[in-house]
């Protein structure tokens, strides 16, 4: 029985970020790697456990489905050193050459949640080309399954922690107040009761001593108004009769 590399070389956790191809790609892949050569050198890590492998599972898988070899001493392959982002790395080798479905892409935010939950969403959106509001709705479903620690700040590519907390809407300002109604100044009609003047047009209070005041002084005057009136009316009417009754008896010139 033949030894797979797979039983030889230890895949790093960071390497299962993107899916598997479909048998039929590996297959393509395979012949084309065949006819081509490997275009893309095999990439692994140093850890404490020793090497492991963190790109290049589907060009292993494809060549040995076309019955080449896959012992890293014959093939092209680099060794990152430990300090090396290995998710940041693999997101960055694969995210462009691979052609992702929206639920692959959503699974692929999942998987680098659950491996650096303190990494702010704008940070994760970076990395996978997504929106920073679609690494927020999959870290929210994984909260509430327990899937990823509820965390009160995350971290940024600046390396800043910033609180995660949403920040509370400000109080709205308080509503400005009515506008008086418009009067006229109270010197202008100074014989016009108050409540006139106010521009108001409530009923003036009964048991209010000013009021019976300015009531009396209007009734008053309406009084001697309606009295001069009639004595202006009464005079035009007799010096018209007057004039009617001696214009028949006046020179042309004099007549009224």
């Amino acid at each position: 029985m033949s030894t797979s590399w797979r039983d030889i070389l230890p895949i790093h956790p960071a390497a299962d970020l993107f899916p598997m191809m479909t048998p039929g790609e590996n297959t393509a892949l395979g012949e084309d790697i065949k006819h081509n050569g490997l275009k893309q050198p095999i990439v692994l890590i140093k850890t404490p456990g020793g090497d492991a492998l963190l790109d290049g599972r589907n060009r292993l898988d494809a060549m040995a489905s076309v019955g080449l070899t896959t012992d890293l001493a014959l093939i092209e392959h680099r060794v990152l050193d430990a300090d090396t982002d290995p998710f940041a790395f693999v997101i960055s080798a694969n995210i462009y050459r691979r052609h992702l479905t929206a639920d692959q892409r959503r699974d692929l935010i999942a998987k680098v949640l659950k491996a650096t939950p303190d990494a702010s969403n704008r940070q994760i959106a970076a990395q996978v080309k997504a929106d920073d509001k679609t690494v927020a709705k999959v870290r929210k479903v994984l909260e509430a399954t327990a899937d990823i620690p509820q965390l009160k700040k995350t971290t940024g590519k600046d390396g800043k922690a910033r609180t995660t907390a949403p920040k509370k809407p400000a109080p709205p300002p308080p509503a400005a107040p009515l506008p008086e109604p418009a009067s006229a100044p109270e010197d202008d009609f100074p014989e016009m009761p108050a409540f006139l003047l106010r521009g108001r047009l409530a009923e003036p209070k009964p048991d209010d001593p000013r009021t019976k005041i300015d009531i009396d002084r209007l009734r008053s005057e309406a009084e001697e108004l309606q009295k001069t009136v009639q004595n202006a009316i009464s005079s035009e009417y007799e010096g018209a009769y007057s004039c009617g009754r001696v214009r028949r008896n006046q020179p042309e010139g004099l007549r009224c």
